[in-house]
């Protein structure tokens, strides 16, 4: 809609009105501001005090061609003395505006001089219907003699008070008194405009909420992150959850809400509802998220081996038993939680575990992912160890499975591996331990491999005897090591490295960023070896950079979703779990959540764009820069990116009939079936299809995607089971 702005000459000398329809207004409010058609009463409107001040138009007071004003004070007289121009505008309260003038004084010898304590600026005041002043700016003042024509003098005011009528735009000479003598400034080329304000723009911290199994209460954010004041309200699509207050008013302050869940209202195992918030500046929705699962979690670990190239889980079940055994498929994240603010320290890391699993866990279950990677265990002692109990019962009741790393970040820290395994071994959400991180890889910012070790072959023998401590410790899960590429510093050195050196490795992890595809990395693996291969890093960043140093660009969610969904695309025809004769277990995306501090330059409560332009393969990222702060599928608010969802869709299991399916093993009868987390389920049996009983099981919740009855071979020859939903 364009803004129509007429200028309307009234009968009160000075006096403009100022009609504007909806729109931004940029337009010159004054007449006459280049001093063109003279001092015209129906434009400037001129105060001399003592009446001996004055002004008058000339082409020796322009600043280029034309005209410009030549104004003075009053001479001979020791008195005070003022020499001002103005126009007004109708207003009203809440308008802002801004004015400008270029202003000089003449060099000496052109007929007037500078008298000490003079000053002359730019002045916007606010008026009421009567004239009185209400407020008043000023632009800095020029006060020095001989000053030339250079940058304007400008002022922008503070937003109109109550009862403001109008706006007065004035250029002001002011000499104090004490000094017969005048003072003299020449303006030209003023601009008085009405500024609109950026509209208020609404922000949600968290723009996720996590509830988990104990919460009723929690809060969010709500901040204006734009100009104005911004009005909001809060309201559910839920009657279970309720944000107090429902509505308010910010403009640089904070105001935070609570939000209130009434449990008893819950009535599946996985709810979740839509918090809408309306403001004047736009909608923002975020999910809320809370469990009722009835499950318990058992201190038994679920055992999980390697068999070929496959990984096989036998999940522990609640009820303490074993599931079958069964081809894992790794469909996760990199998970290393942090909000704004958490730095590079490994205690402030491992405390923000306790601090986002609710929200996490949750929102990578609804992403169907069924594996999360983690760089450092989330705490082995005292109030850490209890906390970090918790997170992994959540990824367990939420079906997913843990590599968890024992050498925190992978930089062969060996007094960390024995209290990791020994405080997590015996839980069921671990999947394998995890060792090094791109260890085999020299890098400028890490001029040690594996950390600690001058030369590959130190560290290989590093990573040998800490899979081997490992494997001293627990039995039950394998033992993962993470390379950086595959083949450096060179094919054979790897090749020596996983064959021989490192043997008791039986996973091997790779941090792999070749571009659009994996070009060639399965068949170079398979060269290798025929142990499994985990894509430990895979992905880009949601950033794009158009010039580097320092970098400067824009955010491109698009650019992530469709990097990520290539490479998954790429990556399943080689998962083992479907075809045994490929070697891939699947991968984790890096990474989950943006981490604030990961350039290392900037602050860690700042978003930066900083990183590292990829020398080494200009395609490894679309715009060939890594930018380690954006390489979260969600913020660091838990906002979900564009990739959340693209990994959503790749992850889904494809749909599947509900169908048991029997198989004997040694004296035990399994039956098999597809579920759905959180749900309860029984078995029942019968002799003729026509009478059904409980069987004598107890009923099983859903904490995987895939469960079993496990009950002695039956002694009827003929003996029928069918599996229920329980409500």
């Amino acid at each position: 809609m364009k803004t129509a702005i007429c200028l309307i000459p009234n009968r009160m000398p000075g006096l403009l009105v100022l009609l504007a329809g909806a729109g931004s207004l940029h337009a010159n409010l004054l007449v006459n501001p280049g001093f063109e058609s003279g001092l015209l009463a129906e434009t400037w409107n001129p105060q001399w005090v003592p009446v001996e001040a004055g002004a008058l138009v000339t082409t020796t007071a322009a600043r280029g061609a034309g005209y410009g004003a030549w104004v003075y004070t009053a001479g001979g007289s020791a008195l005070e003395s003022y020499a001002y121009l103005s126009q007004t505008v109708a207003a009203s309260a809440g308008q802002k505006f801004s004015g400008s003038v270029f202003a000089r004084t003449p060099p000496p010898g052109q007929w007037i001089d500078w008298v000490a304590g003079s000053y002359a600026c730019v002045r916007i005041v606010f008026r009421n219907a009567g004239g009185a002043v209400l407020a008043m700016a000023e632009s800095p003042h020029l006060t020095t003699a001989s000053t030339p024509y250079g940058a304007a003098l400008e002022v922008t005011t503070a937003l109109a008070p109550g009862g403001t009528a109008y706006v007065e735009f004035g250029c002001l000479l002011y000499e104090p008194a004490g000094d017969p003598r005048q003072s003299v400034v020449n303006f030209d080329d003023a601009t008085f405009e009405a500024v609109i304000p950026p509209p208020p723009v609404p922000a949600v911290y968290p723009a996720a909420l996590g509830f988990g199994t104990d919460l009723t209460s929690t809060t969010l954010q709500i901040r204006n992150t734009g100009s104005d004041t911004l009005t909001w309200s809060i309201a559910s699509d839920k009657p279970w959850l309720t944000p107090v207050p429902a509505s308010g008013t910010t403009t640089t302050e904070t105001d935070t809400v609570t939000v209130n869940l009434q449990r008893s209202g819950l009535t599946t195992p996985y709810e979740s509802a839509v918090l809408t918030v309306t403001t004047n500046g736009g909608n923002l929705e975020l999910p809320a998220l809370a469990e009722t699962l009835r499950a318990t979690v058992p201190a038994l670990p679920s055992e999980v081996s390697v068999a070929g190239s496959r990984l096989m889980v036998r999940r522990r079940l609640p009820n303490g038993t074993l599931d079958l055994a069964r081809p894992h498929v790794i469909k996760g994240a990199a998970w290393s939680p942090a909000d704004s603010g958490c730095t590079s320290d490994p205690d402030q890391r491992r405390n923000q575990f306790a601090t986002w699993y609710r929200t996490d866990v949750r929102l990578l279950k609804d992403m169907h992912a069924n594996t999360a990677y983690v760089f450092l265990d989330p705490g082995t002692a005292g109030t850490q160890l209890q906390a970090s109990l918790r997170v992994l019962d959540a990824l367990y009741l939420n079906g997913i499975m843990v590599v968890m790393t024992v050498d925190q970040d992978g930089s062969d820290t060996t007094a960390n591996i024995l209290p990791v395994v020994n405080a997590y071994r015996n839980h069921p959400a671990i999947l394998m331990w995890a060792l090094g991180n791109e260890w085999n890889l020299w890098r400028p910012d890490r001029p040690k491999y594996y950390y600690h070790h001058d030369t590959l072959a130190q560290a290989a023998a590093a990573m040998q005897a800490n899979a081997l401590t490992v494997k001293s410790l627990d039995s039950n899960h394998p033992v993962c090591s993470i390379l950086g590429e595959i083949n450096q510093p060179d094919a054979a050195s790897v090749t020596a490295i996983v064959r021989t050196t490192c043997a008791a490795v039986d996973v091997w992890g790779a941090n792999i960023y070749r571009g659009a595809g994996f070009y060639g990395l399965f068949d170079e693996w398979a060269a290798i070896t025929t142990k499994p291969l985990y894509l430990s890093e895979f992905g880009t960043d949601a950033f794009r950079t158009s010039s580097w140093w320092p970098p400067v660009g824009a955010e491109d969610q698009a650019m992530q979703a469709n990097r990520l969904t290539a490479l998954w695309r790429d990556l399943t025809p080689h998962l083992s779990a479907v075809d045994p004769s490929q070697a891939c277990l699947g991968g984790t995306v890096f990474e989950f959540n943006d981490e604030w501090w990961k350039t290392g330059t900037g602050s860690a409560s700042v978003h930066d764009s900083g990183g590292y332009e990829t020398t080494w393969n200009a395609d490894a990222h679309p715009d060939g820069f890594a930018n380690e702060e954006w390489f979260g599928i969600v913020g660091a608010d838990r906002g979900r990116r564009q990739a959340y969802f693209s990994m959503q869709a790749q992850f889904a299991p494809p749909p599947t009939p509900f169908a048991v399916r029997p198989a004997v093993q040694g004296g035990t009868l399994y039956l098999s079936f597809p579920a759905e987390l959180g749900q309860r389920y029984a078995l029942e049996e019968s002799g003729d299809l026509a009478t059904w009983s409980a069987a004598p099981f107890a009923p099983l919740d859903a904490t995987a995607t895939e469960l079993s009855f496990a009950c002695p071979l039956p002694a009827a020859k003929s003996r029928f089971f069918r599996v229920s939903r329980v409500p």
